[in-house]
């Protein structure tokens, strides 16, 4: 509710409640008229104040709009989940850790997501700027852009952490494996030696 619109309503509150006090008053007609007539403005004013309010860029939540107009709508095939999420953090004032995300899919939408598989999705939303982690507040998430808000090192290896006991990852190794092989065969090496069984 805007400033004007609380002044409106605070007026029209007090014209009311004089009408309710003195019932018997000579002036009781027209306080019931201006009230009325405040009432109106108060609707005229929000209604005014909704379709100035600019749109946000990205098109957020679509479940509101008719089939008719999703019909109509050239969009490229989109994750209802992150726009989802995108809703959620935004109904927290723009700004919401995992936890209040979780909770809000499920009390916005009934929708209901492992920890671990949200945490993958917000890092690829990060990735792709359609959120950014809060600096210095690890675990915070933003639908506001910020500088120094994309996802670090440490964050991309939780993403894809490699096997216990391994210090690099699985293809990384496998190809090292492989062309050491390459190397061996192709310079005639003797492979009986070196097989173990």
């Amino acid at each position: 509710m805007s400033e004007h619109t609380d002044s409106v309503n605070r007026v029209a509150s007090w014209l009311s409640e004089l009408v309710a006090k003195n019932p018997k008053a000579v002036n009781v007609t027209a306080w019931k008229k201006y009230h009325d007539i405040l009432v109106a403005a108060r609707n005229h004013i929000a209604l005014l104040e909704a379709k100035t309010t600019a749109l946000p860029q990205t098109f957020g939540d679509l479940s509101d709009l008719p089939d008719e107009v999703r019909a109509e709508l050239n969009l490229p095939e989109g994750d209802e989940l992150e726009s989802q999420i995108t809703t959620v953090v935004n109904a927290y004032g723009g700004t919401a850790d995992i936890n209040q995300i979780i909770i809000g899919l499920y009390r916005k939408f009934k929708v209901t997501q492992k920890r671990r598989f949200l945490q993958n999705k917000l890092y690829r939303m990060i990735r792709n700027d359609m959120l950014w982690s809060v600096p210095d507040r690890k675990g915070l998430y933003t639908t506001t852009a910020v500088e120094g808000g994309k996802p670090d090192l440490t964050d991309e290896e939780e993403e894809t952490p490699a096997r216990p006991g391994r210090s690099t990852p699985p293809k990384a190794a496998s190809r090292g494996v492989l062309q050491d092989f390459d190397n061996d065969f192709s310079r005639g090496g003797d492979f009986d030696d070196e097989i173990p069984f």
